[in-house]
């Protein structure tokens, strides 16, 4: 078992590794629930050892947390390179290619907040651009209390489309 368990890890520093940007925790339990490779608890276990062990460096912003592989992490890939036979390499290209542009709109549309005072919480909310890495639209907001704060990140990533366009209709009349 603990032989299966490494292997996890490394294929977690593989899916990293073929990445374009960072990928979210959720992406990379699904890699291994949907080629049936072990189920969700497991995977998350390898993704915690790697997080623990300083392999990859973690993004977080309001409710999602993603990461990128570091110099440690492809130092332990190339190590172990032989974990990932051809099949696995197929898979993880499958994944990414099926699953590319939930990722990129993933990676493309963020929103976060943090405390400025006691009672007052700056939140931003992003679209970007990967192809240019630079960002389309932001919004820069101050409310009074954390709910607020949750609630516009949450709304944001359920309704960023209509409020962009919203916005361009106005300032464009």
């Amino acid at each position: 078992m603990a032989d299966v368990d490494f292997t996890y890890k490394i294929i977690v520093l593989r899916l990293l590794d073929k990445a374009s940007s960072p990928i979210s925790n959720s992406k990379l339990a699904d890699f291994f629930v949907e080629n049936g490779y072990t189920d969700y608890f497991s995977a998350q276990t390898a993704i915690s050892d790697i997080v623990e062990s300083d392999m990859v460096d973690v993004i977080k912003t309001h409710g999602t947390t993603s990461y990128t592989l570091n110099e440690e992490g492809r130092n332990s890939l190339s190590l172990f390179m032989d974990k990932i036979t051809e099949d696995i390499d197929s898979d993880i290209d499958s994944y990414y290619k099926n699953n590319e542009i939930s990722i990129k709109q993933e990676q493309s549309v963020s929103s976060s907040y943090y405390a400025i005072s006691p009672k007052g919480f700056r939140v931003t909310c992003q679209i970007k651009d990967s192809k240019l890495s630079s960002v389309l639209y932001e919004v820069n907001t101050v409310v009074m209390s954390e709910a607020q704060a949750e609630a516009i990140c949450n709304n944001w990533k359920a309704r960023y489309e209509d409020l962009y366009f919203h916005f361009l209709d106005e300032l464009t009349k």
